[in-house]
């Protein structure tokens, strides 16, 4: 009695092994596109912070409530070598 040794197994093909074929980008005047258009002129910002004010008070900002979340994150830490509290 001869036994199949292909039994559940389907053929499948490869592809060749070799280097990949990857076509050449095409150069960005002529990149097919349907975002955005270069030929039209952007109108101009909205809203311009040239002074970098708002900047500065958002960074100043973040700063202190990072600050303030550290701050609560060792207190918690440190409550924990505080030990038991008695009822």
């Amino acid at each position: 009695m001869a036994r199949n040794r292909h039994v559940g197994r389907a053929f499948v093909r490869r592809r060749p092994i070799g280097r990949a074929r990857v076509p050449a980008p095409a150069p960005p005047e002529r990149a097919r596109t349907s975002v955005l258009r270069v030929d039209t002129d952007a109108p101009p910002p909205v809203f311009v912070d040239a002074s970098g004010r708002r900047r500065r008070g958002l960074r100043r900002t973040t700063y202190a409530v990072a600050a303030v979340l550290l701050v609560a994150l060792l207190v918690l830490w440190l409550s924990q070598f505080a030990g038991q509290v008695g009822p």
